[in-house]
């Protein structure tokens, strides 16, 4: 400050525009007034004095320093540049300040800031801003500058402007950055909401849009599946699908995407996951599958569990299917007569398609052709079907059951034939394809051969068991039932007891070894039915003697010879107890002693020699009747004479019993020595 004539201590600076506009043009004159106040008070011309601009991006001063006048004041041409804001004007040293506003150009660029996408019935930020040609935004520092925003939706157009109650138009003003912010509700069906904003000073009108989509957690859901059908079906040739789509809806009834459904089948490990598309869609292929089935596939919102499709069932049916096989298990067999009687086959006819999958729920007819025999038999059953169809099965068997026929079983009626042999054909036949499988029945031995699976059904790389035996079934590979009569001689002659213990033994053992067609009747000769003998054991009461005996006896008491003659060329047997005696034991020497020349080896006397039946025909097929027979044979006690010829003639009366059941008779005699007494009751 050279030259002044007090020393300036107050400075006044002013501008001849309160505001001006940042385009690079405009300017305003800077004034200052230099003063003493205190030692010399007036003004101070000649003062040079340094203006300084605290943001010189919003403008320059020329020219600068200045001089003040003879008034003590001096001007200065401020320069605006492109920056609005609020230049701060001071001077070096002294204190002194004014504020050159700089305003903003008219409004030149909009900036749009908001979401592209929003959920249906949301509410989302709608941002605008605006700035002049330089950037500088349109602030309110010189007054409102209003805007006019417009939305519409598509039906129902329920969008709107949050702050304006929802309506479709509102009017914001630019805050001092030169924006503004409102809140759209976006509508409640999808598709795209438009923002309207009005020309405004040199921005022409505006459109922007938010489309409104549906993310929200699914409310319902629809399915379709094609081809169509009740239920749709495709056939099991490991080519086939079906498309199923399933489609999910939001609250407002809108397509929702992005949306996890878990679609499961009633097949094991078939459970997947899918996301739904921007249709709300999940498109989900089925298949193909190679075996058949029905099946059930259910989607569910993982969301919203309770939202779920309803099941849908789907088949996958046969290709082409036919009569695989037909089979005969066994395909030979007894004939009917054979005990026990009860041979079956079981005929299993198999439908399968070319896939190899079972076909359940057909019916089966099957019939019987070609019945013959080897031979002209004395026939006494046909072969027979027990049922004439059946319907097929999981594993797609239908099963029927055949009777084979039946022979005379009696040896020596006309045409018997002990290798009788017998042969049919069955049919099965289904949808117009049939199978055929041979049979054959016998009544003599013979090996037969039977399978079984397990599973029936398989799938790929499943293992299976097959057995395949061979079989002789009971009677087939063992001996023709027997029917068998073991004579027992109780006879207490050479050996006795001890002798009859080792007979017991034998007799046991045979009937421990008889096979299950054997039956065992028990005969004993020596002991009187019923002589009441400690040593029988067998109680019961007489008389005993039939009248054939005592007439013999009288005979030989009145001519001295003998009539008991066992067997033609013996000695004939006069030593004989009186059979009116024979209801009371006696001792030997009552021998009648009116004969004197009986045999020096017959030192004993026959109390009775009639047979015995001890046990009926008793079939040896179990412990328990083996056991009885085994009691039985243990209750002999040796006791009288030798008398074959009487068990023997029991042994027959037993044949008789069961003469025409066509087993085997045999007659076993365990006894010591020969015939010692003749019959006294033939």
């Amino acid at each position: 400050m050279a030259g002044a004539v007090g020393i300036p201590d107050t400075v006044f600076i002013s501008t001849d525009k309160p505001w001006i506009v940042a385009d690079n043009v405009s300017h305003s004159t800077i004034t200052v007034r230099v003063e003493n106040t205190t030692t010399d008070p007036g003004v101070v011309p000649g003062a040079t004095i340094n203006l300084v601009v605290n943001d010189t991006s919003l403008g320059t001063l020329d020219p600068n320093p200045v001089t003040t006048d003879s008034f003590g004041m001096a001007t200065s041409i401020f320069q605006v540049k492109k920056k609005s804001g609020a230049a701060e004007i001071t001077v070096t040293g002294l204190s002194g300040v004014v504020i050159q506003n700089i305003d903003h150009g008219s409004a030149y660029y909009p900036n749009f800031n908001y979401p592209l996408t929003g959920t249906v019935g949301s509410q989302v930020p709608f941002n605008v801003s605006i700035t002049d040609q330089y950037g500088n935004p349109v602030d309110n520092r010189r007054g409102n500058h209003i805007i006019t925003l417009h939305v519409t939706g598509p039906a129902p157009n329920d969008c709107g402007f949050a702050e304006a109650g929802f309506a479709h138009d509102i009017s914001p003003v630019l805050d001092a950055s030169g924006k503004s912010s409102v809140t759209v509700r976006l509508t409640t069906r999808i598709g795209d909401n438009n923002i309207l904003m009005d020309g405004y000073q040199s921005i022409p009108n505006q459109i922007k849009w938010i489309t409104a989509d549906s993310k929200g957690i699914p409310f319902s859901m629809t399915q379709s599946v094609v081809p169509t059908g009740s239920p749709p079906t495709l056939p099991a040739d490991g080519t086939s699908v079906f498309t199923i789509i399933y489609t999910v809806f939001d609250v407002y009834g809108n397509p929702t995407n992005t949306q996890t459904l878990w679609i499961n089948t009633t097949v094991s490990g078939e459970d997947k996951q899918f996301v739904s598309n921007n249709l709300g869609q999940v498109v989900y292929p089925y298949g193909p599958r190679s075996s058949i089935g029905v099946i059930d596939i259910t989607a569910t919102s993982v969301a919203n569990s309770t939202v779920k499709s309803t099941p849908l069932t789907v088949k996958f049916k046969d290709t082409g299917a036919a009569i695989i096989s037909l089979t005969g298990n066994p395909d030979m067999m007894a004939s009917r007569d054979v005990p026990p009687s009860t041979s079956t086959s079981d005929i299993i006819a198999t439908i399968a398609d070319e896939m190899g999958n079972a076909v359940q729920g057909e019916t089966v007819t099957f019939t019987l052709a070609n019945e013959t025999y080897e031979a002209t038999y004395n026939l006494t059953g046909n072969a027979s079907l027990v049922s004439s169809s059946s319907i097929t099965d999981v594993d797609g068997q239908a099963r029927v059951q055949f009777i084979p026929g039946s022979f005379s079983p009696e040896v020596g009626t006309p045409l018997y034939n002990a290798t009788a042999t017998g042969h049919c054909t069955v049919i099965a036949t289904w949808n117009g394809t049939s199978k055929t499988t041979p049979l054959t029945w016998k009544n003599y031995p013979y090996l037969s051969i039977y399978t079984a699976v397990d599973p029936l059904t398989l799938a790929v790389n499943q293992t299976v068991n097959v057995t395949v035996g061979l079989r002789g079934d009971g009677w087939a590979l063992g001996p023709r039932p027997a029917d068998v009569v073991i004579i027992t001689n109780l006879a207490g002659g050479v050996g006795g007891a001890a002798r009859l213990a080792q007979t017991k033994i034998g007799e046991k053992a045979f009937v421990d070894s008889a096979d299950s067609g054997v039956t065992i009747s028990l005969v004993s000769i020596g002991n009187n039915p019923t002589y009441p003998s400690a040593q029988s054991a067998k109680g019961g009461a007489g008389p005993f003697a039939s009248a054939n005996a005592l007439t013999k006896w009288n005979q030989q008491v009145s001519d001295g010879n003998a009539y008991f003659q066992p067997y033609a060329g013996a000695p004939m047997d006069k030593c004989l107890r009186d059979p009116a005696l024979w209801n009371s034991p006696v001792a030997p020497t009552s021998i009648n002693a009116s004969i004197t020349t009986c045999l020096s080896t017959y030192t004993y006397y026959n109390p009775s020699s009639d047979g015995k039946l001890e046990m009926d025909f008793t079939v040896a097929d179990s412990a328990v009747n083996k056991n009885l027979l085994k009691a039985e044979i243990d209750s002999f006690n040796d006791f009288g004479g030798t008398n074959y010829a009487a068990g023997i003639n029991m042994a027959l009366n037993q044949f008789d019993k069961v003469k025409n059941n066509g087993h085997v008779k045999a007659l076993i005699i365990m006894g010591d020595g020969i015939t010692m007494v003749a019959p006294t009751a033939p």
